[in-house]
């Protein structure tokens, strides 16, 4: 098997950032911003939502059509642009108050503060919301294969840190036998592979929490009814929001 690199990793998250770019990178976010899709009209297929989601599945519509004023205010699509590449995209997603304070330090028009009011009423449920609709979003693009194929990293990254896997230590040591815990003792002063320096560990630990971290979440949320919302929309929120390269 190859040695791990960066680029093997880059791809393990490229299905991650590629939203932002879709989303925020061009000045005419819009494919025709003659016309304008209508979110409200995928609401009508949502209604077998379970309904204790149909409340954020309509703060997501919201959301939805709140970024259309991207149109008018391409100004604050860069800044947007610009703050997200600035941020950890896990610290981003996992955080939600680290996204919620880069939405509040945006500029936004008196046209955008009044549409915020007039869909949500209250700041804070549009920032809530918004995060949500990103989070959503971003792990919509996530299947039972990539999750596969991100389990298969995490295990050779495993490989090239550790001699022995800490679980399964961890699994013995819950044994509590005592001759079994002096050999442990024994193994955890050559836990490592041999020539890693502590940085290249550091790095190599540090990619194998985001790829776990990732992994949990999509199990964790895989079956709620807001996240196949945004699997079965998923085209038809990038599409109404695509690049206009002209």
């Amino acid at each position: 098997m190859k040695n791990l690199n960066q680029n093997s990793l880059k791809k393990i998250f490229l299905t991650l950032t590629v939203l932002i770019i879709i989303l925020f990178i061009t000045t005419k976010i819009f494919v025709n911003p003659t016309k304008k899709e209508n979110p409200q009209t995928y609401f009508i297929s949502s209604q077998n939502i379970l309904h204790s989601s149909y409340t954020n599945i309509e703060s997501y519509l919201k959301v939805w059509e709140f970024l259309y004023t991207f149109k008018q205010n391409k100004l604050i699509a860069y800044e947007l642009r610009r703050k997200i590449e600035k941020q950890d995209l896990i610290n981003l997603l996992t955080n939600s108050q680290n996204f919620k304070d880069l939405l509040k330090s945006l500029n936004y028009d008196q046209n955008q503060k009044k549409i915020i009011t007039e869909l949500f009423g209250d700041e804070e449920k549009f920032y809530q919301a918004f995060y949500e609709f990103y989070f959503y979003l971003v792990f919509s693009q996530l299947d039972e294969s990539k999750i596969l194929e991100m389990k298969k990293q995490a295990e050779f990254i495993k490989r090239k840190i550790y001699r022995v896997d800490p679980q399964l230590m961890e699994k013995i040591r819950q044994k509590n036998d005592p001759e079994l815990n002096q050999i442990l003792q024994e193994i955890d002063k050559n836990l490592y592979q041999p020539n890693l320096s502590e940085k290249k560990i550091n790095i190599l630990i540090s990619e194998l929490n985001k790829i776990n971290h990732i992994i949990s979440t999509y199990e964790s949320i895989k079956d709620q009814e807001a996240f196949k919302w945004f699997v079965n929309k998923r085209k038809d929120i990038l599409s109404s929001l695509s690049l206009d390269k002209r």
